[in-house]
């Protein structure tokens, strides 16, 4: 019979601790029961035989019909499994946290800066934002991007005419803007033109967020937020979080987490190295983080995650350097 009992006994394990500050039907009492009785006789073990298998089986399968309506292979397939998420999850709590801070009871045009360039980041960073704020009470507009144009000149009329549609949703909505530009010059004239354009008096946002190098100064009134700035201690967080999720046996997760992390140590960092200290790639770390999620949501089996390690592994080795 081939059934991911493990995951089973897991889901089990899951709701008697939920239970554990209140009473107990005799439901719940049957679960503690059972799951006692499989962890006396060391049945937790991943080397198990068939024949346990069959038992395990045969003991969880009414309790499952009875609890969730489903046969317990119905269970261990569905597995209750709760989604990883999405990129924009990725790590960005301080610098919502901040931008929290800074937004609170303002109204108008409230301009933000970040040294970052990568329109990667931009785009998880104003998707997390937005969802901070309430998917409903923000609109945003594709980014405005400032590298390569012929005339920043025709460039800089175009944003004003975008900007003055953009106007409208001020009636019922906040604005989100995310502009890359390539220097503080295109930035100051920039800046000057949306602020001229929209120096009436409005209830709701017009949140706009400029981005450049680390060597280039903001406008004046434009308020500098954290840049990204991912560590070896960021990805063991959140490889942990990711990791505690699925339903694996714990000695198969601690295996896991070290494996996963070394591997975005290598695969990310500047010099390929596991030093705590070396800052990771941002383009990079949201590639894996991406990949990494998209398999996850397809198939959270722990050999579907070993392939998916040992896959950007064989990248990374015949990635010349």
């Amino acid at each position: 019979m081939n059934l991911n009992y493990e995951n089973g006994l897991k889901i089990l394990e899951d709701c008697v601790k939920r239970k554990e500050s209140e009473s107990l039907n005799p439901f719940d009492l049957a679960k503690v029961r059972l799951l006692e009785f499989l962890e006396q006789k060391n049945l937790f073990s991943k080397d198990v035989t068939a024949e346990i298998n069959e038992v395990i089986y045969h003991q969880l399968n009414p309790l499952a019909r009875r609890l969730t309506g489903k046969s317990f292979s119905d269970l261990c397939k569905q597995s209750n499994y709760e989604q990883p998420g999405t990129a924009d999850n990725f790590d960005l709590d301080d610098i919502i946290l901040e931008c929290e801070g800074i937004l609170w009871g303002k109204c108008g045009l409230i301009g933000l800066g970040v040294h970052c360039t990568s329109h990667i980041f931009l785009d998880h960073f104003q998707t997390r934002l937005k969802k901070t704020l309430g998917r409903a009470k923000v609109f945003t507009p594709l980014t405005l991007i400032f590298f390569g144009i012929d005339s920043v000149e025709s460039f800089l009329k175009k944003s004003v005419r975008q900007i003055r549609q953009h106007k409208l949703k001020l009636c019922d909505q906040d604005v989100l803007l995310n502009v890359l530009v390539p220097n503080e010059n295109i930035a100051s004239r920039f800046w000057q033109k949306i602020t001229d354009e929209l120096n009436d008096q409005f209830n709701n946002r017009f949140i706009v967020i400029i981005a450049m190098g680390t060597r280039f100064s903001f406008p004046k009134n434009v308020i500098a937020i954290p840049s990204p700035c991912f560590k070896r201690k960021h990805i063991i967080r959140w490889v942990h979080t990711i990791v505690d999720g699925l339903l694996l046996p714990i000695d198969d997760k601690q295996d896991v987490e070290k494996n996963w992390v070394n591997t975005i140590m290598m695969e990310c960092s500047e010099d390929n190295s596991l030093n705590e200290d070396n800052p990771l790639d941002v383009d990079l770390i949201y590639g894996h983080v991406t990949h990494a999620l998209e398999n996850l949501n397809q198939n959270t089996a722990l050999s579907a995650l070993q392939n998916f390690l040992e896959e950007r592994k064989q990248i990374y080795a015949e990635t010349p350097p």
